[in-house]
């Protein structure tokens, strides 16, 4: 009777643990899902000093201010564009950014479309682009009254490109409603894909 009592002691241990009984089990079911990662924002902004936004006459003499300009004199406008994400981590070297850069001359600093004289409007592509005049540095020259005419004229630096401007005149027959007019340059610079993320930098001149 013994031996029986132990082969069923035995069968009735083995059941146990072939159907998981007789203890807790430790197996884990599927794993929660990882914490989404916030987006990172993507940051235009024109660079700061000393590549700041800037317009200045090549032709001034010495001692002249470089911001005045006398007609049939170039006004050279620069800038640079620093594009980086918001945790101060920098675009991969194949990711390129596309955005439109105006330039406008305004009376008060305050950028209102109808009463400013818009200079040019072009498409640009950071870092830059074969195609493209305007990129991560962008140059124009625009010629101030030429033949002493009422208009300014711009043209992109280098010339010839695609996506560039070439001798792209405007009036100024409204604007310059006195002789000499120190004005505000504003220039605005926004993402093609994010038309609402712009960046803004004010200057100045004089027009003689």
């Amino acid at each position: 009777m013994k031996i029986k009592h132990s082969l069923c002691l035995i069968l009735a241990c083995s059941t146990l643990v072939a159907c998981g009984g007789g203890g807790s089990s430790s197996s884990s079911g599927p794993t929660a899902p990882a914490p989404d990662v916030e987006e990172r924002e993507l940051v235009l902004e024109f660079s700061d000093a000393p590549l700041e936004p800037t317009v200045f006459n090549i032709a001034a003499g010495t001692g002249n201010p470089e911001d005045h300009f006398s007609p049939n004199e170039t006004i050279s406008i620069t800038w640079k564009m620093d594009v980086y994400y918001d945790d101060q981590s920098v675009p991969e070297f194949n990711e390129s950014f596309p955005y439109t850069a105006s330039v406008y001359l305004s009376e008060d600093g305050v950028f209102q479309q109808e009463d400013d004289l818009e200079l040019f409007s072009i498409s640009c592509m950071w870092p830059s682009g074969s195609d493209y005049a305007c990129g991560q540095f962008a140059s124009f020259d625009c010629d101030y009254a030429p033949g002493n005419q009422n208009v300014i004229s711009c043209s992109s630096i280098p010339i010839g490109r695609a996506n560039g401007i070439n001798d792209l005149t405007v009036d100024t027959s409204t604007f310059l409603n006195m002789i000499p007019k120190s004005a505000d340059v504003l220039y605005v610079a926004c993402l093609d894909e994010e038309p609402n993320k712009c960046t803004t930098f004010t200057g100045s001149l004089q027009l003689n």
